[in-house]
């Protein structure tokens, strides 16, 4: 009897070990491969050169279904020889599988347990690589917020362990996230922004806000940061897919050219390296350019999507073939032929039906996988209390020690707050220095300008006066007094000239005292054209003056004139001979905006932009010689801030000027 007992307590063991062995390789055997598959597999003697054909096999397997097939058996096979590494990447290999099929679900699950198998491995490299797969598992099931968790735990490793291929992957998956994320889900952060005004470019609309720029600029950087490192990996399978994300961005964002080019462009590229895992994505993307809300070419779109359509049920991809019917179906529709529209969403029912199941148990599957998570860190975090309890003996050792040091450094505290503080101060000083240094600078450059545009008169004042004296001498009583007329005319621009200074001095100082009153801008503008009748004349310009009737306006009557004259001193001083100068006037809300266009040589955008700048070589001759200092619009600018106004200006070269004059109505 004791003899009997014996050897079952040793047999029974080993026959458990058998028992199971053979139920895992019967378990095996259930799961249908390929012939082409089972002929290299059975020739192979080693088991774990078997394993590692299985897996590739079904990590390169186009269809989804013999993908997922062979994952599975690579599941068993590995169960079968106890080998914890095997087990976790069959796990992944399968999760990934299941992943393209649609199944979600089961793809958490699977790529969970190849987690916790590579962390109890301590194999951290793995543990990042499916961190990236779990990412894109989360962002196919749409939940964001996780997807971004993962794929950023993962670039962290791996920015610290570069490895270019795994780089390209992990900046793929976050750019395709932050694509659904802000530009394709429904609500996203850029839709109604792209969908508003359809006549403005993209480009132009995002420049107007900077909040979003940053985010389109995020996601532009991190497809660049893919398609570098794709490259320099020459993974050619990782720039088409892409190069898909970023075709699927230029038609979202209405760039319709760009992604037509680029859908081109990467077909050839996969035709040419014959790489057709994504081909289905391509035309499914290349789709949405002709469809209805885009370009509206729907018998484009259909051909695409049948191509599209074809190639995923070859593949059995269900989502691609899910995403053809629907964009399929809604085309027929938008051109009236419903019975083809009808019979592609029958195709569609059932798998709607499967795939608002799957969403369902997929959101549970993901908040049972946060619990878990939940509870493993708890499960860490006692684990950490533990040893804090430990490390305490030692931190108080640590902590007496600490005090002799802190004394001996608290001597020093007080020179190193004083070299701080000094420090903090020579900066002050130093940027105050450097202000005034610009300051000068302008100052500098601005009385050069001056000294130039006085020295002009001055000396033809002179040099008249010595022709005057002469002729007076020989008694050339006719030559002395039409010279008399030049000097007249160098005078009345010095002092034009001099008048402008005197002003924009005082608005430099704040002395411009603000004297608001009741006006008629119509009678104002009537008493200023008065003033320039000769000038008018002697040009032959005609004045259409819109204003007729009285324009009521509180403002400064001092500053208003000043601002008026320099600008029809411009219009007319930069007319061409017989041209004509238009004035206007409209209301907008409590503001009133005078408009003086002319018809003269303009501007050009160098010194549009330059114009209201001191240091700003700005002077330039009228069309009959007329010297021009260029401190008139800068006067009219810093007198208008004083009531509340302001100037705009446009300008073409050889087109003439248009000025805006904006003032409130009551200042």
């Amino acid at each position: 009897m004791k003899r009997l007992s014996f050897e079952f307590l040793i047999g029974f063991p080993i026959i458990l070990v058998i028992t199971f062995f053979l139920f895992s390789e019967t378990q095996a055997k259930q799961v249908v491969l390929p012939d082409s598959v089972k002929r290299i597999f059975y020739k192979e003697k080693k088991l774990e050169r078997r394993f590692e054909l299985i897996i590739d096999q079904a990590s390169n397997e186009l269809n989804t279904s013999l993908s997922s097939s062979m994952a599975l058996y690579g599941i068993f096979f590995a169960d079968s020889l106890k080998d914890k590494r095997m087990l976790a990447r069959a796990h992944e290999v399968y999760g990934m599988s299941l992943n393209k099929k649609g199944d979600y679900i089961s793809g958490i699950e699977n790529l969970g347990q190849a987690l916790q198998l590579f962390e109890q491995l301590k194999s951290f490299e793995d543990v990042a690589k499916v961190k990236r797969t779990m990412g894109e598992t989360f962002r196919a099931s749409k939940n964001y917020e996780l997807a971004m968790s993962y794929l950023n735990q993962s670039l962290i490793y791996f920015s610290n362990n570069p490895d270019p291929v795994m780089l390209a992957r992990i900046y793929n998956r976050i750019a395709a996230t932050l694509l659904e994320m802000w530009y394709i889900k429904d609500g996203s952060l850029f839709g109604s922004f792209i969908s508003s005004n359809p006549s403005i470019s993209y480009g132009a609309k995002l420049a107007l806000e900077p909040d979003l720029k940053v985010k389109d600029d995020s996601l532009v950087n991190t497809i660049q940061a893919s398609k570098y490192h794709a490259s320099n990996a020459k993974r050619y399978d990782l720039i088409i897919s892409t190069n898909i994300i970023e075709g699927s961005y230029l038609v979202s964002t209405k760039q319709f050219e760009k992604a037509v080019a680029l859908f081109e462009e990467t077909v050839q590229l996969l035709e040419r390296e014959e790489l057709y895992e994504d081909l289905p994505l391509v035309y499914l993307n290349w789709s949405r350019v002709y469809s209805i809300g885009n370009l509206e070419e729907p018998e484009k779109a259909i051909e695409l999507s049948k191509k599209a359509l074809e190639i995923a049920i070859e593949q059995d991809v269900p989502v691609y073939i899910f995403m053809a019917n629907d964009i399929i179906h809604s085309n027929y529709a938008s051109i009236g032929d419903y019975q083809s529209a009808y019979n592609f969403l029958l195709e569609q029912v059932p798998l709607i039906q499967e795939y608002g199941e799957k969403d369902l148990l997929t959101q549970l599957k993901t908040l049972e996988f946060q619990y878990n998570l939940q509870e493993s860190k708890r499960e860490l975090l006692n684990k950490k209390v533990q040893m804090r309890i430990i490390l305490s003996g030692i931190t108080i050792v640590v902590l007496f020690t600490s005090v002799f040091i802190y004394f001996l450094t608290q001597n020093n505290k007080k020179q190193v707050e004083l070299l701080s503080d000094l420090s903090e101060k020579n900066k002050i000083i130093s940027e105050q220095n450097k202000a005034l240094e610009q300051t000068n600078g302008e100052k500098d450059r601005f009385f050069a300008i001056l000294a130039h545009d006085l020295k002009g008169p001055v000396k033809s004042v002179s040099a008249s006066l010595d022709l005057i004296n002469e002729d007076l001498k020989n008694g050339n009583t006719e030559s002395a007094l039409l010279m008399t007329a030049t000097v007249s005319g160098a005078a009345r621009r010095a002092s034009d000239l001099l008048s402008n200074l005197i002003e924009w001095a005082k608005s430099q100082r704040g002395k411009v005292h603000v004297n608001p009153q009741p006006l008629d801008l119509t009678r104002e503008i009537q008493k200023n054209l008065q003033l320039f009748e000769e000038n008018l004349k002697n040009k032959q310009l005609l004045v259409t003056n819109e204003l007729e009737n009285p324009i009521h306006i509180t403002t400064d009557k001092d500053i208003l004139d000043t601002v008026v004259r320099n600008i029809l001193s411009n219009a007319i001083k930069f007319s061409v001979a017989g041209g004509t100068i238009h004035i206007q006037a409209i209301q907008e809300d409590e503001k009133l905006i005078l408009i003086i266009i002319d018809e003269g040589i303009g501007m050009n955008q160098e010194v549009l932009q330059n114009i209201f700048k001191i240091d700003a070589k700005n002077s330039r001759p009228g069309t009959a010689g007329e010297v021009s200092s260029g401190l008139g619009l800068i006067l009219c600018k810093d007198f208008l801030a004083y009531i509340n106004g302001e100037i705009k200006i446009e300008s073409e070269e050889n087109k003439g000027t248009k000025v805006s004059i904006i003032l409130p109505l009551h200042t």
